[in-house]
């Protein structure tokens, strides 16, 4: 009889924990109980205690990376602005205020994630560039022929000329007059070629590409590119489409076009 009545006690605390737990969980993870329930809660059984904490943990890591999302797509509405107004505006017509503005936010909030219109334009032209997809592009690339991957590599870089052309207007336009445009072009193109580099230089350890200058194919490929999407309005009689452009510049790069 006794041996009943122990587990009928054991199944009612089970069940009065569980309840408890569904309970009391996310108005404990919300308020942090005071000292007198969570002793309550203890006599009935220490486990609830633990249980609790580790149930307010999560939902406080959620509600953490929930914030840190926010606050990225925050970041991310103001650099897509920011492109905007400076494309209309020019670096020196526009300011803080109607980048904020824009926005759609208070300046206040706008100076907790640049410290001011330079470091904006910086992160604008960094996150709107060519580097993050050049990047993604060359995370993985396996055991991918080598020009597979530059003709991913070459049509990346004019799909990004032809659809950011607020981003090529503020470089182009800013880059003679503003120092700080200049600078971050200058660190974009350098970047650029540093980032491929290493690239190239794996496939001629690994015997794809015969030893060569890599900085030099880096640069002479982005070139190619660039003046081939400038000159578009110099050549508009051409045959030549931007699929043959790019065929024809890998063959040259990596077949050479002598007969030596």
């Amino acid at each position: 009889m006794q041996s009943r009545l122990l587990q009928r006690e054991k199944a009612v605390k089970l069940k009065i924990v569980d309840l408890v737990k569904k309970k009391m969980v996310k108005i404990y993870a919300k308020a942090r109980m005071t000292k007198f329930p969570l002793k309550i809660l203890t006599i009935l059984d220490p486990r609830v205690i633990i249980s609790l904490n580790r149930c307010s943990m999560k939902l406080e890591a959620k509600k953490v990376n929930l914030r840190q999302a926010q606050a990225e797509e925050r970041r991310l509405q103001i650099l897509d602005t920011a492109l905007k107004v400076f494309a209309a505006r020019g670096f020196a017509g526009a300011s803080v205020k109607d980048i904020a503005e824009e926005a759609g936010i208070s300046q206040g909030l706008l100076y907790h994630y640049f410290t001011g219109k330079e470091d904006l334009l910086l992160a604008t032209i960094d996150y709107h560039g060519f580097l993050p997809e050049l990047r993604r592009i060359l995370k993985d690339t396996g055991k991918l022929p080598v020009e597979q991957v530059l003709k991913e590599i070459a049509n990346g870089f004019l799909n990004m000329l032809e659809q950011k052309q607020m981003l090529v207007s503020i470089l182009m336009r800013e880059v003679q007059v503003n120092p700080e445009v200049a600078s971050a072009w200058a660190n974009l193109c350098r970047e650029g070629v540093a980032i491929l580099q290493p690239f190239l230089e794996a496939r001629v350890a690994g015997g794809e590409l015969r030893p060569h200058n890599s900085e030099v194919t880096a640069r002479s490929l982005f070139g190619l590119l660039f003046m081939f999407h400038f000159t578009r309005n110099v050549f508009q009689n051409s045959r030549v489409t931007r699929a043959q452009f790019i065929e024809e510049v890998l063959n040259n790069t990596l077949k050479g076009i002598g007969r030596v």
